[in-house]
């Protein structure tokens, strides 16, 4: 586990998150959902109805979790499992610039916390030319703090990335012919809210 400060705010990144044989199950299981449902370019769980596969994940998250809140003061009994979702990244092309990933952006709107990624597989090792699909993450959505107030995380299997949702951040162009699967989580906080919800006029 490394947890990096760089800014009054932590991002951490594990790598070898779960043992090697409950990679290969979720890994699997995720293969088989997406040629089942035929969902692209995510899918949607119910995290109070997880399959075994997945929920065997949660387990291992919400330990990891628990440390990572250790870390930065913060109660983790006071969060819960928001959003789940597996997405399949492609091929960089014109049909897809417009998802929501491939733009800055935070996932407070969401009501996240926290936001968490995890990488299911990465492009094939044979493949040597510029791959991209790296993850950054934003100090500020301007140039002001370039380059110190960026960091650029590169995709690689059973790796998992915890960072404040509040942070503007991007999927880079992902140029592999070969599908990316990433699981995409959001930690709620009890008794925050969502500050777009409040609309006040200034005269």
């Amino acid at each position: 586990m490394s947890v990096h400060s760089l800014w009054p705010t932590n991002i951490q990144i594990e790598d070898n998150f779960l043992p090697d044989s409950e990679f290969l199950k979720i890994k699997e299981f995720m293969f088989a959902e997406f040629k089942r449902q035929r969902k692209f370019p995510l899918i949607n769980f119910d995290q109070d109805r997880l399959p075994p596969e997945v929920d065997t994940f949660k387990r291992y998250l919400f330990s990891v979790f628990e440390l990572y809140c250790q870390y930065g003061n913060e109660n983790s009994s006071q969060f819960s499992l928001g959003n789940f979702q597996v997405h399949q990244v492609t091929k960089y092309n014109e049909a897809i610039s417009h998802e929501h990933i491939m733009h800055t952006h935070h996932d407070q709107a969401e009501g996240g916390y926290f936001a968490i990624t995890y990488y299911l597989n990465v492009a094939d090792p044979s493949e040597v030319e510029y791959l991209g699909g790296e993850l950054a993450i934003y100090k500020n959505a301007t140039s002001a703090d370039y380059p110190d107030g960026i960091v650029y995380v590169k995709p690689k299997e059973n790796r998992l990335v915890i960072f404040p949702a509040f942070l503007n951040h991007v999927v880079r162009p992902y140029f592999s012919d070969n599908p990316r699967m990433t699981i995409a989580i959001l930690m709620n906080k009890s008794g925050s809210y969502n500050q777009n919800k409040r609309i006040r006029i200034l005269d």
